[in-house]
């Protein structure tokens, strides 16, 4: 048995839940058609972020290590009500449009 698409050329996107999405025809350029590719801000603000990252390439090597050993040897205690404090915090500015 065969299946065919009998959605009028619809495929379902994983990025919007599972919702069709129309198909992207190719956009003609001088040569002939040509492939385009859209990037949204939030991807380009995440690659210049890795790109800062990768730049400045420090971080604290004793703190790092003291904590693997402390973790290693089962010494590492993690503070709930920090971190909940955190989140909250930044789930407030998530809504507060900060973010």
């Amino acid at each position: 048995m065969k299946i065919t698409g009998s959605r009028d050329g619809l495929r379902p996107n994983s990025v919007n839940g599972g919702q069709a999405a129309r198909p992207t025809a190719p956009t003609p350029a001088a040569g002939g058609p040509a492939d385009e590719i859209r990037v949204s801000d939030f991807s380009g603000a995440l690659a210049d972020l890795g790109t800062r990252l990768a730049a400045e390439g420090q971080f604290d090597q004793p703190r790092v290590d003291r904590i693997k050993s402390a973790i290693a040897n089962g010494e590492y205690r993690v503070n709930a009500e920090a971190v909940a404090d955190k989140l909250i915090q930044s789930v407030r500015d998530l809504l507060a449009g900060k973010a």
